[in-house]
């Protein structure tokens, strides 16, 4: 007696769709003759499971408002340091 596994990998929007039906068929030998055995497996819907695309616009949002963020911090920090540069040479006249 003797066992094979093997995986098959299917895209989630196909898995996620209930009328999908993947059919796996196999012929073995027996010794005399090849037997036939098919199995089938149907799609299953996926309660909370997030869309890919939507995962992806998501993210990409996430890291375009990030950016905005970084780029504001960095023009405020550019603000400061010439803000304070200005009033350390006007103090220094001043003296």
């Amino acid at each position: 007696m003797y066992s094979i596994t093997s995986r098959l990998r299917i895209g989630i929007k196909e898995w996620a769709n209930p009328n999908t039906q993947v059919t796996c068929v196999v012929r073995f030998f027996n010794g005399t003759h090849n037997v036939d055995y098919d199995d089938s497996v149907n799609g299953q819907l996926v309660p909370g499971m997030v869309d890919p695309d939507s995962y992806v616009n998501s993210a990409q949002t996430a890291k375009f408002a990030y950016s905005i963020f970084i780029a504001k911090s960095c023009l405020f920090g550019l603000f400061i340091f010439f803000f304070v540069r200005k009033i350390s040479r006007g103090s220094k006249d001043k003296w």
